[in-house]
């Protein structure tokens, strides 16, 4: 007979996470495969072929770096060990700046320098990825390569006059004149992706080589994000910024203010400080109600962007539900808000829907009810990698590890029952 755990509605979810990373990685180990050059392709069209010709961008092999690692250790997963090797390899031989140091921004299939500049997001990227593959393997040598990266953003791509960090610089440091990590973005000096990418990267390495460099650092990150990213009342994230951090923001992204929330939570128990840790606290969980309260608003799926005094793009995309997952989950543990454990049953039942895509794999961009014009034409590219649903699925396992661990099954069975959640908005 199955036990009260088993067959409860948050044990039945931690299934269909562990089922879907499951699939996530199948797609990504045989579909985004480069067969001819070695590695991963640049780009998958979304019915699930390579394009030879796709550029392979420094920040995508990171993704995937860090998933096949952290997928691995989630499911104690050989195959996705192997391919987590596959992506170092490249990471260290392809991307890395034997010369100037950091690593390029992109490259031709072939493994030849296409885009040879700098940009902080990417270095940060690197970090993270070889944290990860560090903690699956114990190599000293990945370790070594994340610190490395640590002390030239530190020395390279530091404001000390402003108190930021450049987005980006050429292939030997020298300032450029347009920054844009794409060219949907602003070009301004800071941003609040790049801060926040830099936080998470320095809070994997804080975890697996703590230094007082790395944790002042880690603590400087948070206080910006407290004191110049956050909005006053802390609601939402500012986006973009002159050197003297004034705003020049268009819109407000649900999908980065959900993340922000649960990844400075991580900083704030990387950094080991209880005081620092009480501190955001409030303004953790304000984030996370406020995009509760304006991009969710008890619909089935997070608004992707709201224009300041200005409509709101209504699109459901990949990565925002991916997010709002880990971060109503990361709410709901530190708090205990029902409705937002609710709000995250309903957001994976609309991406079971719409995003999943049940006939060629992975997660489509955007979702089907937004129609195939919003569509991109791939699920494998620049700006798509096994890194946010990768990503949601382990968080996701781990926070209802916490969540069960913390909460009696009792309680958890009473106030989260299947109906329970399908009165409060759920379509079955």
């Amino acid at each position: 007979m199955m036990n009260s755990v088993e067959t409860s509605p948050i044990q039945r979810l931690r299934d269909e996470f562990h089922l879907e990373l499951v699939a996530i990685k199948d797609w990504w180990g045989t579909c985004a495969i480069d067969e001819e050059y070695g590695g991963f392709a640049g780009e998958v069209s979304n019915e699930g072929v390579p394009r030879q010709d796709a550029k392979k961008g420094a920040v995508l092999n990171a993704r995937i770096l860090w998933f096949f690692s952290e997928a691995s250790l989630c499911l104690n997963d050989k195959e996705a060990k192997d391919l987590a090797h596959r992506a170092y390899d490249v990471l260290k031989s392809q991307f890395t700046d034997k010369v100037h140091g950091g690593l390029f921004w992109s490259i031709e299939p072939d493994g030849a320098v296409l885009e040879p500049k700098k940009q902080t997001y990417a270095q940060a990227f690197g970090i993270y990825a070889y944290c990860a593959y560090y903690k699956l393997t114990g190599d000293i040598e990945a370790l070594d390569s994340a610190k490395t990266l640590f002390d030239i953003i530190e020395t390279r791509c530091t404001d000390r006059d402003n108190n930021g960090y450049h987005e980006a610089l050429s292939q030997n440091w020298a300032p450029l004149d347009d920054v844009r990590l794409s060219e949907f973005d602003s070009n301004f000096p800071f941003s609040m992706n790049t801060h926040l990418h830099v936080l998470e990267a320095y809070t994997e390495l804080q975890k697996h080589a703590p230094s007082e460099a790395v944790r002042t650092a880690l603590v400087n990150l948070i206080h910006i994000h407290e004191d110049k990213i956050l909005h006053e009342d802390g609601a939402y994230c500012r986006l973009f910024f002159d050197r003297n951090w004034n705003d020049n923001s268009n819109e407000i992204s649900h999908g980065h203010d959900i993340e922000a929330s649960w990844l400075i939570h991580e900083a704030c128990l990387a950094v080991d400080d209880p005081v620092l840790a009480a501190q955001l606290q409030k303004k953790i969980l304000k984030l996370a109600d406020t995009c509760f309260e304006t991009g969710f608003a008890n619909r089935e799926y997070v608004y992707n962007e709201t224009e300041i005094n200005g409509p709101i793009d209504k699109t459901s995309i990949w990565w925002v539900q991916a997010e709002a997952i880990v971060g109503f989950l990361n709410s709901y543990e530190m708090c205990g808000k029902e409705e937002h454990l609710s709000a995250v049953f309903t957001i994976w039942g609309f991406t079971k829907r719409h995003h999943i895509d049940r006939e060629y794999g992975e997660w489509r961009w955007s979702a089907l009810v937004d129609g195939a014009a919003k569509i991109r034409p791939y699920k494998c590219g620049m700006w798509k990698a096994p890194y946010h649903n990768g990503r949601s699925m382990i968080h996701g396992i781990r926070l209802i590890d916490k969540i069960q661990k913390h909460h009696t099954q009792q309680t958890l069975t009473e106030l989260h029952s299947e109906s329970s959640f399908n009165r409060r908005g759920q379509r079955a």
